[in-house]
C-alpha cells in the first residue's frame, strides 16, 4: 500500500505520523507539476514535489514534512545499528526475550555478520530516511551470494528498518513489500572416486605439493575420511585425538562459529569419529612437523596456536586445487562441505543407520538421506541385493 494511501486512513495524530493538514498540495497555473505549502517558524513556504501524479506528490510532501518534524532525521544506518545484534547490548534482542521469543546467540552473531560484512559497507553512510526499496533490492539481486543467503540478509535488513519505523525515525519500513528471492535447489554434489584419487594422491610428497602446504593437505583429507564439519575440524586440539595402532579417532567436542569463536558443535552434542589409516598417519606426521604441538594447541591454527583457521582459507584453497586439476565445476556445486556429503553417501552403503548418525552427528534418518547422493550403479546393487535376498 502506498504511504499516501496509508495516511489517508490515518485519523489519529501522533508525533510519528505526518497528517494531511501539515501541508497543502497545489498546482501553479499552466504547470503540471504539483507544489505544496508548508509552515516553517510560522511562515508559509512553498516547495515543488517534482511530480505530476498527485499520489506521488503526496508521498514527496509527506516525506519532506516527516523529516522536518522528526528530531532523529540525521541518523545514519551505521550509527543506528552500532549495537544491533550484539548479544549483551542490543535492546531489540532483550525485547524479544522478554516477549518469550527464542533468539539464540548464534543467530545474533549471524545477523550481526550480515550487517557488518554486507549491509553496512554499502548503506552504512545513508541516512535512515534516505534508504529506498528499489536501490536495496537491486543491490541484493546482484550480490554474489546464493539466494538463501540473500534472503537471510534481507531478513536482517527488515528487522533493523522495522525497528526504526516503530521508533518513529522513519515513517515506514521501505522493505516491507520486498519479497524474498526464489529458493535455489542446487544440491551440493559429491566427489567421484577418480576425483578423490586426484585430490589425495597416494604419495605424501605429491599431496603436499598439490595443496601447497602440509596443514591444508591434512585438514582436507580429514574432512574427506571422517565427514566432520569444517567448523568442527578447525576447533580440534591435540588433546581431542584418540591415537590407536590400527586406526585412530577424533573427539568432536567443539566447533568454530561464524564469528570465529569456539563453542559447542551443532545441536550441542559431542561425538567421536574414526579416521582411516592414512588419515591417522597424516595427522601423526603433522604432529611432528607443526610448531604448535602442545595438548591444548589447535591442530589447524590460524594466526596463532589459539586462533582457529578461518573457513575461507579452506574454501579458497579447494577452488584453486579443483582448477589446477581441471575438474569441471561449471554445472556442479562442489564446496568444502561436499566432503561431508561424499562421506555420508559412501558410508550409507556399508554402515547401519544408527552408526552412521553417530559418526555424522545427524539427528534423523531424513537428514542422512538429504546428504545421500547415490549413483545408478549404487541403486542397482541395492535393488539386486534386495531381490536376491
Amino acid at each position: 500500500m502506498p504511504f499516501s494511501v496509508y495516511l489517508t486512513y490515518t485519523r489519529t495524530y501522533t508525533k510519528n505520523i505526518v497528517m494531511r493538514h501539515d501541508y497543502t498540495l497545489f498546482r501553479r497555473k499552466g504547470q503540471k507539476v504539483w507544489y505544496f505549502h508548508f509552515y516553517e517558524n510560522d511562515t508559509r513556504k512553498s516547495r515543488s514535489t517534482g511530480k505530476t501524479l498527485k499520489y506521488e506528490a503526496e508521498e514527496v510532501a509527506q516525506e519532506f514534512i516527516f523529516k522536518k518534524k522528526n528530531p532523529k532525521k540525521g541518523i545514519t544506518l551505521s550509527g543506528y545499528t552500532q549495537n544491533f545484534f550484539i548479544w549483551d547490548q542490543c535492546l531489540w534482542i532483550k525485547r524479544q526475550h522478554s516477549k518469550g521469543h527464542r533468539f539464540s546467540i548464534d543467530v545474533a552473531q549471524q545477523r550481526r555478520g550480515h550487517l557488518v560484512n554486507h549491509i553496512l559497507p554499502v548503506f552504512g553512510s545513508y541516512l535512515l530516511t534516505d534508504l529506498n526499496s528499489i536501490e536495496i533490492e537491486n543491490w541484493l539481486i546482484h550480490l554474489d551470494k546464493a539466494n538463501q543467503t540473500k534472503n537471510n540478509i534481507l531478513s536482517t535488513f527488515k528487522i533493523v528498518l522495522t525497528e526504526a519505523s516503530q521508533e518513529g525515525i522513519i515513517p515506514r519500513n521501505p522493505l516491507e513489500l520486498v519479497k524474498q528471492l526464489a529458493r535455489q535447489n542446487a544440491k551440493r554434489d559429491i566427489f567421484s572416486d577418480d576425483e578423490i584419487t586426484s585430490l589425495f594422491p597416494a604419495d605424501d610428497t605429491e599431496i603436499f605439493d598439490l595443496w601447497d602446504e602440509q596443514r591444508l593437505a591434512v585438514s582436507m583429507y580429514l574432512l574427506y575420511c571422517t565427514g566432520i564439519r569444517s567448523g568442527e575440524l578447525r576447533a580440534l586440539r591435540w588433546k581431542d585425538v584418540i591415537w590407536d595402532d590400527e586406526l585412530g579417532g577424533l573427539a568432536i567436542m567443539h566447533a568454530v562459529k561464524n564469528n570465529q569463536e569456539i563453542g559447542l558443535p551443532k545441536n550441542g552434542k559431542t561425538r567421536v569419529v574414526v579416521m582411516d589409516q592414512r588419515g591417522a598417519k597424516l595427522l601423526s606426521n603433522w604432529l611432528d612437523a607443526t610448531p604448535f604441538n602442545e595438548m591444548d594447541d589447535l591442530i589447524f591454527y590460524g594466526s596463532s596456536c589459539s586462533t582457529p583457521m578461518e573457513r575461507g582459507v579452506l574454501s579458497k584453497k579447494l577452488i584453486k586445487v579443483l582448477a589446477k586439476l581441471e575438474i569441471n565445476t561449471s554445472e556442479r556445486n562442489l564446496v568444502v562441505h561436499s566432503f561431508r556429503h561424499t562421506f555420508n553417501t559412501r558410508m550409507r552403503r556399508v554402515l547401519p543407520q544408527e552408526t552412521l548418525q553417530m559418526l555424522t552427528g545427524h539427528q534423523s534418518k531424513e537428514m542422512s538421506e538429504h546428504y545421500d547422493h547415490p549413483d545408478n550403479n549404487s541403486i542397482y546393487n541395492l535393488l539386486k541385493r534386495s531381490i536376491l535376498n
